[in-house]
């Protein structure tokens, strides 16, 4: 099993909260908010706030995924 340095998407909750324009530069703000252990496997915990320009928040999202699974962690 190989990771390949990108990691596993174990889940993800969306909020959206306003509506994008065509030709709007987005860009995209984040937090690690938690990085743990689990069942040996390393987990983290990332904060995402999307923007429309430099000001209009678009959407949240709170992002879970596997950095290290315990396969890799154990070879």
């Amino acid at each position: 099993m190989s990771c390949s340095g990108r990691g596993f998407h174990t889940g993800s909750r969306i909020r959206h909260l306003a509506a994008a324009r065509v030709g709007d530069r987005l860009s995209a703000r984040g937090q690690v908010t938690r990085n743990y252990e689990h069942k040996g496997h390393r987990f983290v915990d990332v904060e995402v706030l999307v923007l429309a320009g430099e000001t209009l928040a678009v959407a949240h999202i709170s992002h879970t995924a596997i950095y290290r699974p315990r396969q890799l962690a154990a070879a």
